[in-house]
């Protein structure tokens, strides 16, 4: 975990431990020391038109109240360190943190193809050093499909995962940065399959990226939430609409809230909007549910 990242979350586990109201913990900070934190992919509807770049994400997220942002490799319009210094001085002078560094450009180790398989693990490996370089603690990686099916992907597709993972984690471990896998799609669509990933790995070094509503029809989301959330490293709070008192259509907060609190959960809280209309307003709803029912987990 970076020292920003760090001080956030003792600053916070300190007011927690001395039993301050929720009114006076520092800003950006949830009870119990987990940062309240934003995907950068909440803000795609301007990032995508160019209408903003990520250094404005810094600033804009200083002026919503929420102290972390999960950084996105898909908006980097480079990855030289002049850049990365560049963004690095941006973020820190809005007094926000890293909690994140997602790596949406590569990833795919459950491909049938070995070539694409290899080039995959090699380019992520260049990305963890992205991540090092901006303090990010933690980076989630996508890791595909076999194109094959559900069958194919939870056998051979988690298999080639597992093996991309081993590859990855002497570079991960040098440099100081956990592995997350998000329950997405192909080999990463169920908790077992995310599961059998982390246990065949290292548990310490790799874990959940927990998307609240990412799942198949046919499965229970909480009940896989249940299985992932000892195992997270990051949250996305997935937000599509909201009722008329302020409550997420298609996912239950206070519920998953109470499973990783149960579960004893100290990592980001991440805002990934991902709704129709003015992103700004998606996400200030958002971060208004969160602080609504963390509190009461």
């Amino acid at each position: 975990m970076s020292r920003g990242l760090v001080l956030v979350a003792f600053v916070g586990w300190l007011a927690w431990a001395l039993g301050d109201e929720p009114k006076k913990w520092p800003e950006g900070i949830l009870p119990g020391g987990n940062v309240l934190s934003c995907e950068s992919y909440s803000f795609n509807s301007l990032l995508d038109k160019k209408q903003i770049t990520l250094f404005d994400v810094a600033l804009k997220l200083k002026q919503l109240g929420i102290k972390g942002v999960s950084l996105n490799d898909i908006y980097f319009p480079s990855f030289d360190d002049t850049y990365l210094d560049q963004l690095d001085a941006a973020i820190n002078g809005c007094d926000r943190v890293v909690t994140a560094f997602i790596i949406d450009k590569n990833g795919d180790f459950a491909n049938d193809d070995e070539a694409t398989r290899r080039a995959n693990v090699e380019a992520v490996r260049k990305r963890l050093a992205v991540a090092k370089r901006l303090r990010a603690p933690v980076v989630r990686i996508n890791v595909g499909s076999t194109g094959r099916g559900e069958a194919a992907d939870g056998k051979e597709g988690v298999d080639r995962v597992i093996e991309a993972f081993k590859s990855l984690l002497p570079t991960a471990k040098e440099l100081g940065i956990k592995l997350a896998i998000e329950n997405h799609w192909g080999a990463s669509t169920r908790s077992a399959f995310v599961l059998r990933i982390i246990q065949a790995t290292d548990m310490q070094w790799v874990g959940s990226c927990l998307d609240f509503k990412n799942w198949p029809k046919d499965a229970d989301p909480y009940l896989e939430i249940r299985n992932l959330a000892p195992r997270a490293f990051h949250t996305h709070a997935k937000s599509h609409a909201f009722d008329e008192n302020g409550e997420e259509t298609g996912c239950d907060y206070a519920r998953v809230f109470a499973l990783l609190r149960h579960n004893g959960y100290r990592g980001a809280i991440s805002i990934e909007w991902e709704g129709q209309g003015d992103c700004i307003e998606g996400i200030k709803k958002t971060r208004d549910l969160i602080l609504k029912h963390w509190t009461k987990a």
